[in-house]
């Protein structure tokens, strides 16, 4: 490495020595790089002769790959596959006990059965007939497609009838019936078994028919007014709080917690439609400016806006007022949060503190700038390269103060610079206000209103500004939607906001519990019967098919949790998304709970688990060809196949198809660097990824999203709890092996807001990353977030800036839902 150091530094050597008299120096220059890059790809580095050349080819080549994930984020799969996902050995061992030859009568079951005191601690044919009839009914057909087909029929039919509402109406009273008496179902017993089961058929009904309408284009308006009157989402959400106190086999958590993932989908929308309300609630917080139509425009946050504005103001104070037509509103607002900020000691102020230069530990110190930036002077020459040949180099370098650099020449008759007013008209009609800070300014006036005694803020109501959005480029339809779906969302925050916490531990002990306790590569080679030890060694067929039948039951056991993992995946991150919409202080209150819950530390600990585990790699011999690098990127959980076990899946077993596979396979033999590529016109080396674990890429999305959610800009306390986990490492690796948007994304921003605070090192060494930040996220008109941070100040307030945004959460709850925080034992002091 450092002969190559060497020949790269004598190129620029003879460069700067002897320039050709005749031609652009610039495009001499370029013909050097070509040939020296035309040397590198051939693999003549011009080193001497040994391994070392074939070595760094091959790490050339390396660096060139890109390998391609070819995935998709979807909220949700196929109706197949979302169906199967809800059964698991033990609930398809019980089908063959179901089976009724004349057909289901609906009209009959309207009028006789379901009835409200319908005793259901003992077995219920109306319950078991009707999940056979929403199961397909089965056992007349000898199709898969036929299957499914007869199943949205099924279920189209059973949710257009008055017969749902009865149904839901009934299964609803059996969940208050567990919640109020939960601890009466802990002790097994034939009662409590018979419940169980019953209440666990009737959610495989809602459960098939929400996620057909889910799915379905056209699904019924009057079964939406139905699912959303009877409170479901609610009752799901307390009665896992309740399985959390009083933790039984009568319910199997898993079941409720698919459901309630669906009903999440159903009544809220997915993520289409959550961008549909965020367009909407935009729209109708600030219409868009004339003059600033293209969709890439640079936009600046209102609190860069206002700190940018207070420098410009600062260094120019003849600028305030240029452009008195533009940007009044965010104006008037700027003139009010500085004196908010400056003149009160409001805990609401360390929130969204102004980040300008003057408040700076390090700008604030700059010597004022008394030269042009047209007219510099000659700074003293810097220490010579130590790989520099020919001897000392004098180069000569220009220092130019940055703290505020102008482009044109300053004229006398202007009072301002002509830059200082291109600027000041930049920032006013770039200058965005969106949806979340009005909601958040919003409570913090009330808030430092109940801080002074100004007014008693506690005694309002909760606005409805949901009901007053209006549209003129959406369809009546679609505005009434996203109304609706905003109104569901406050609904059931104002229901719910006391079991939040309870639903967080639940789900979160859902990712610790997703790990892998024995060796895939074992499994893989037991399972096999070629390779497997017991049959090598001749013994009986009998025990030979009862310990394949054991480790296909374990093999089962980790694709539930991972189908677990993935609704627990969506509902973190649906939850989050929509709380924003109604008020971003709901968010922020969910986000809280996940930071208290310790979410960052298991979610690395998932991560680690992933990756970096001997468990989902081959055996040392095998990989002896491989860097540990190679093994890390290509054996993990991401490239190993899924877990495919054909006679446990619901359809195969319908259908008679019991018999487990010959052959499983668990692990990836083909590494990134082997895998066949494409070259393209640019020298690139193209891996197209086709196989991997499709639904391990939507658990990471998600639960990257979630992380990211949490992290809240300028808000520095939880980036350096996060960034104590040492994240950067993990993050890297499937950052640059899996060429992705929808993994990609969550991730960049995540590296976005902790490379201010890592140092100087990791910055150089990590330029890859930090350049596939600028490359791949939206552009902000201030992007300082590399070098622009006031670290010193940041440390020193992030605990005070944490516990004022929990005041502002807290006294948000206590406004609004005082009935909720009750619960959780808070209450007003009596005056």
């Amino acid at each position: 490495m450092e002969d190559q150091n060497i020949l790269i530094d004598q190129l620029e050597d003879k460069l700067i020595d002897h320039p050709q008299s005749t031609g652009d120096g610039e495009e001499s220059y370029q013909e050097k790089l070509t040939e020296r890059a035309s040397q590198i790809l051939s693999g003549k580095w011009g080193l001497p002769s040994g391994a070392n050349g074939l070595d760094n080819t091959s790490f050339y080549n390396f660096l060139l790959t890109k390998p391609v994930l070819h995935y998709q984020y979807l909220d949700y799969d196929d109706l197949r596959l979302e169906l199967a996902e809800w059964f698991v050995s033990s609930d398809l061992l019980a089908l063959p006990t179901i089976e009724f030859e004349e057909p289901f009568d609906m009209e009959d079951a309207f009028r006789m059965g379901f009835h409200p005191s319908l005793n259901l601690s003992r077995q219920s044919s109306q319950v078991n007939h009707l999940y056979y009839y929403i199961l397909g009914e089965y056992k007349t057909l000898e199709d898969e497609l036929q299957h499914l087909n007869r199943i949205e029929l099924n279920c189209a039919r059973f949710m257009a009838h008055a017969l749902f509402q009865k149904v839901l109406s009934l299964f609803v009273s059996l969940l208050q019936k567990y919640i109020t008496n939960a601890s009466d179902y802990v002790s097994p017993s034939n009662s409590v078994d018979a419940f169980g089961i019953n209440i666990q058929r009737l959610a495989t009904v809602l459960y098939f028919s929400i996620t057909v309408a889910t799915l379905s284009n056209d699904r019924p308006a009057s079964m939406e007014k139905i699912v959303f009157d009877s409170c479901l989402l609610e009752h799901v959400t307390k009665l896992i709080e309740v399985w959390k106190q009083y933790p039984s086999n009568t319910l199997k958590i898993r079941s409720f917690i698919l459901l309630l993932s669906k009903l999440i989908l159903f009544e809220f929308g997915d993520s289409a439609h959550l961008t549909k309300v965020e367009n909407l609630l935009n729209k109708n917080t600030e219409p868009q400016k004339k003059g600033n139509t293209v969709k890439e425009a640079l936009t600046c946050s209102p609190l860069e806006f206002f700190s940018m504005k207070e420098d410009l103001h600062d260094k120019y104070p003849l600028s305030e007022g240029l452009n008195p037509q533009d940007g009044q509103p965010l104006e008037r607002e700027r003139s009010e949060f500085m004196a908010l900020n400056s003149h009160s000691s409001s805990m609401t102020n360390l929130i969204e503190a102004p980040r300008t230069n003057k408040g700076h530990t390090v700008l604030g110190q700059l010597p004022t700038q008394t030269l042009h930036i047209s007219t510099p002077v000659s700074s003293p020459p810097t220490t010579p390269s130590d790989f520099m040949s020919g001897g000392e180099k004098i180069r000569k370098m220009y220092h130019v103060h940055q703290g505020m650099p102008l482009i044109y020449p300053y004229i006398a008759q202007q009072t301002v610079p002509q830059a200082i007013m291109e600027a000041d008209h930049l920032l006013d009609t770039t200058a965005k206000k969106d949806y979340t800070f009005e909601q958040f300014y919003d409570e913090r006036m009330a808030f430092m209103k109940q801080e002074r005694g100004i007014s008693d803020c506690y005694s309002s109501q909760t606005d409805g500004k949901f009901t007053t959005l209006t549209s003129t480029q959406m369809h009546e339809s679609d505005l009434q939607r996203c109304k609706t779906s905003i109104e569901r969302v406050e609904k059931f925050y104002s229901s719910c906001a006391a079991q939040l916490q309870a639903l967080v531990e639940v789900l979160k002990c859902v990712i610790s519990s997703n790990k892998l306790d024995v060796n895939l590569r074992d499994l893989e080679c037991e399972v096999n019967i070629e390779g497997s030890f017991i049959s090598k060694f001749g013994a009986d067929p009998e025990v030979s098919n009862q310990v394949r039948s054991a480790l296909f039951r374990k093999l089962e056991s980790f694709k539930v949790k991972d189908t677990t993992l993935k609704a627990v995946s969506r509902i973190l991150i649906l939850l989050l998304k929509w709380f924003k919409t109604s008020n971003i202080l709901k968010s922020f209150y969910f986000g809280t709970i996940l930071v208290d819950s310790h979410y960052m530390t298991t979610f690395m600990d998932f991560i680690s688990d992933s990756f970096n585990n001997n468990a989902l790699q081959r055996t040392d011999d095998e990989n002896s060809s491989l860097s540990s690098y190679d093994i890390l990127a290509s054996q993990n959980r991401i490239l190993n196949p899924p877990i495919d076990l054909p006679q446990y899946d619901f359809f195969n077993y319908c259908l008679g198809k019991t018999e487990p596979p010959s052959k499983v396979r668990l692990l990836n033999r083909v590494p990134i660097c082997r895998m066949k590529h494409e070259l393209t016109p640019n020298g690139e080396r193209i891996v197209n990824i086709d196989e991997f674990n499709r639904s391990y890429c939507t658990i990471l999305t998600n639960l990257f999203s979630v992380t990211n959610e949490l992290l809240i800009e300028n808000m520095s306390h939880r980036i350096i709890m996060f960034n104590e986990t040492k994240p950067t490492d993990l993050m890297k690796i499937i950052l640059l092996n899996f060429e992705n948007d929808f993994l990609q994304k969550p991730i960049l921003e995540i590296f976005k807001k902790l490379t201010p605070y890592q140092g100087r090192k990791w910055r150089a060494s990590n330029m890859d990353v930090i350049s596939r930040v600028y490359l791949n996220l939206r552009l902000s008109l201030k992007d300082d977030w590399l070098c622009g941070k006031d670290l010193e100040s940041d440390f020193n307030s992030c605990y005070d800036q944490e516990l004022a945004l929990r005041s502002l959460i807290q006294f948000y709850n206590m406004h609004h839902y005082p009935e909720q925080m009750r619960c959780l034992g808070l209450t007003l002091a009596e005056r």
